[in-house]
């Protein structure tokens, strides 16, 4: 069989691998562009190609794996077995930039390189295996031909030698303040909490979050919007301690443009870069602990504080109206908290 023939083969996914990871590495092992790949499946199920489009990694299109799996020479349960997402809060299709520097050298070769289920999980941005933090990367594997020549000379080490990196970025988050450090784990360990709660209480008929998981969606919603009336900083940039802001790359604020009337999940889910959606899970965590045993909700590393209190302190009356509503739909005994926080904000 010709390589560049697009007919099939043998490239199989991994076990925690995405859909879109996989067919990148099929397309490329065989020459074939995407758009021509796509076009051949549309004269066999012509809402398919739109369909992984809108939803590249876990698509649910009804027999959309046998025809794909049909087009590229293996089995559909090989494709159904990966197509589950981890969790209902997956990022954007657009934002799926997040990978391990560490898993990828391990992969090998770049045209090995695959994208783990894991990093698409929006409110996950350390590695599970390696406990090092998830970083930006505009491309990975057979996905750094589809970017520019400027972008792969900008990212070559990424792009060529990810291992490379991997004692640079554990050296350069060692330096940072343990209570940094330990803030995105208190994170995602509250969120499991928060989620096995919600899944031991949620009724068939019942299709939003409950909780504390409702308070962390709203949490997330809030620091993730911009609250000014013109392009400014995300509230959760104020978290940062001020030796942090602008000159580190495992923290990072984000300006965004003017309040556009709507705040939800949908905003954080859609944050490319970890290292924001990091300093929006520091700061959520933070406000999530025990306000009446923490007074000053505010902690301090080395003479440097960060924190909720900080973000409250600078909050406008519109988002503090916002996350009054949104707290009638709180567990009763958080919704005195707001209040509270409110009340810490302008102490």
């Amino acid at each position: 069989m010709e390589t560049n023939s697009c007919g099939p083969a043998s490239v199989i996914p991994h076990h925690d691998e995405t859909v879109s990871s996989w067919l990148t590495r099929w397309l490329g092992e065989h020459a074939c562009h995407h758009s021509e790949f796509l076009a051949r499946l549309s004269r066999e199920r012509a809402e398919l190609p739109y369909a992984l489009r809108a939803e590249p990694d876990y698509p649910r299109v009804p027999g959309w794996s046998r025809a794909l799996a049909s087009s590229a020479g293996i089995t559909p349960e090989l494709l159904d077995r990966i197509a589950w997402p981890p969790s209902p809060w997956v990022l954007m299709p657009v934002a799926r930039r997040s990978v391990c520097v560490a898993c990828l050298g391990e992969d090998g070769a770049i045209t090995s390189q695959y994208m783990r289920q894991s990093w698409t999980d929006s409110w996950r941005t350390m590695c599970r295996t390696h406990s090092l933090p998830l970083m930006y990367a505009p491309a990975f594997g057979w996905g750094w031909g589809q970017v520019s020549t400027e972008v792969r000379r900008a990212h070559g080490a990424l792009m060529r030698k990810p291992y490379t990196l991997v004692k640079e970025i554990k050296a350069g988050w060692a330096r940072l303040p343990t209570g940094l450090t330990e803030a995105p784990f208190d994170a995602e360990l509250g969120l499991l909490e928060a989620w096995g709660e919600h899944y031991s209480r949620v009724k068939p008929e019942d299709t939003g979050s409950s909780g504390n998981l409702r308070i962390w969606e709203d949490l997330l919603a809030l620091c993730t919007c911009n609250w000014a009336p013109s392009t400014d900083e995300i509230p959760a940039t104020a978290s940062l301690p001020a030796l942090l802001v602008g000159r580190n790359r495992f923290f990072r604020g984000l300006r965004l443009p003017a309040f556009q009337g709507r705040c939800d999940l949908g905003r954080f889910r859609s944050i490319e870069d970890p290292a924001v959606r990091r300093t929006a899970l520091l700061c959520v965590a933070d406000a999530m602990l025990d306000i009446s045993s923490r007074p000053t909700n505010e902690r301090s590393r080395g003479g440097s504080s960060w924190g909720w209190r900080r973000v409250a302190a600078i909050l406008p009356p519109l988002a503090w109206e916002w996350l009054d509503r949104r707290s009638r739909e709180w567990p009763p005994s958080w919704r005195q908290r707001v209040q509270d926080w409110r009340a810490v904000g302008s102490g």
